[in-house]
């Protein structure tokens, strides 16, 4: 079943379970999953001040997840290309009998799939939740595909800066200020900063852009095409821009 959907994907199956197997024998996925589980729970329970609320839903759960990606996301994938060129072995990965295509899709999946993983992991959360109350299924769903969608935008991204760089440290803090930038188009803090120079259609065109605000939509629940295809526009963007900067390495060389 695996190859057959890796097949119709132009996904490499070999690539897919070496990457995904990589993250359970490098320290910092290990650190991002513990630490991700950790910290979601206690921002939520306690910092979050889910009790005093007394609503039986994740809306606080899931609202921290933009700011943990922010910075977990760029140290899980600032080694996804940036170590192949450091260690040399990226010439090695791209003389495969694949394309570059193949190679670039399938790592993205690995590390989709890891996160997808740590996500499912969160369920004491959501079994602490049900016993407490009565929560809405389908806010809980949407609210795990947002989340979902939205690690696999920055992964994406992320993607596009590791393999900008050979140096995981300047891959991190690039992709850090991407994300924070995308983060914050569109947001009404960017009217107190600049209240006489941009006007109101310039915010509402710059909050299009913005990746909390197509976020918290799903989130809470409300499903738009208009999100799920900003999300899936970006991840094909972060695909195809890594896949041309790779093919333009593999012609020079």
């Amino acid at each position: 079943m695996l190859n057959f959907i890796a097949q119709k994907l132009q996904l490499s199956p070999a690539i897919i379970k070496r990457e995904f197997s990589s993250y359970f024998h490098n320290s910092i996925a290990d650190v991002f999953m513990i630490m991700f589980l950790v910290l979601s729970a206690f921002f939520t329970f306690r910092l979050g001040g889910w009790f005093e609320l007394d609503q039986a839903d994740l809306i606080s759960f899931f609202g921290l997840h933009p700011y943990l990606y922010l910075f977990f996301i760029p140290a899980l994938s600032m080694r996804m290309w940036a170590e192949e060129e450091h260690e040399g072995t990226i010439e090695l990965l791209l003389s495969y009998p694949i394309t570059v295509w193949q190679a670039v899709s399938s790592k993205f999946v690995a590390s989709w799939l890891f996160l997808g993983l740590t996500l499912l992991l969160s369920f004491p959360v959501v079994i602490t939740v049900c016993s407490l109350g009565d929560p809405d299924i389908g806010q809980l769903l949407s609210g795990y595909l947002a989340s979902f969608l939205l690690g696999g935008t920055f992964l994406s991204l992320c993607a596009l800066s590791s393999v900008l760089s050979p140096n995981q440290v300047v891959s991190y803090l690039f992709s850090f200020l991407m994300l924070l930038f995308l983060s914050g188009l569109g947001l009404q803090k960017i009217s107190q900063i600049f209240p006489n120079w941009l006007s109101a259609d310039i915010l509402e065109t710059l909050e299009l852009f913005s990746i909390q605000a197509h976020y918290d939509g799903l989130q809470r629940g409300v499903i738009d095409m208009r999100d799920l295809l900003y999300n899936l526009s970006l991840i094909f963007y972060g695909l195809i821009g890594t896949t041309a900067i790779l093919r333009c390495r593999k012609a020079a060389h």
